[in-house]
């Protein structure tokens, strides 16, 4: 009875997006959490350490978030396309983003940019101190991978929506509609 539930979600594409869906909420929340505290930090009564630690807590769990949220719309979109998730997914050790993203849809300067900065987040920066190695972080503080944009969260929004459209369409199995997408 297990191994057959275990085997429909894993092969269901509107799991996949209810995951996503979920996560990007929550990510959501941190977002508008976190917005309204980039003032702050301009305002001379303000504690900026204390003001900047909050920022990089709420910031970096909701760009892991929003980094897992993509993941899952990616494994959607392949497994509506009636292929393993697995063994596409293995061929690059299942966390290049961009790479994934890349070849489910175009993505725009702006997108790629964003999503090469989510990987960051979803390898180390949002869980970790420092990633393996020494030259990963030399590159990713180099290269800004760990900043974050205002504009970020609407770049998110709408490659979040397209590839749920994306997701949707491209199940085999004609999906139920969902109802509020995010």
């Amino acid at each position: 009875m297990v191994n057959v539930q275990y085997s429909q979600k894993e092969t269901d594409p509107n799991q996949w997006l209810e995951k996503a869906e979920g996560l990007i909420i929550s990510a959501e929340v941190l977002w508008h959490t976190a917005t309204p505290l980039w003032p702050s930090l301009f305002d001379q009564n303000t504690n900026v350490k204390a003001t900047v630690k909050r920022l990089d807590a709420y910031l970096s769990s909701c760009f892991l978030l929003t980094a897992y949220a993509f993941e899952n719309l990616c494994r959607g979109i392949i497994v509506g396309r009636g292929n393993s998730w697995r063994e596409v997914l293995a061929q690059d050790g299942g966390h290049s983003l961009l790479k994934q993203l890349s070849e489910i849809t175009d993505l725009t300067s702006e997108e790629k940019r964003l999503v090469d900065r989510l990987k960051t987040f979803l390898l180390w920066a949002g869980r970790y101190v420092v990633p393996k190695k020494l030259p990963q972080f030399a590159r990713d503080v180099r290269e800004l991978r760990q900043s974050f944009l205002t504009s970020d969260w609407d770049i998110v929004t709408g490659l979040f929506n397209r590839l749920a459209r994306q997701l949707r369409d491209s199940d085999n199995r004609k999906a139920r509609p969902i109802v509020s997408p995010v």
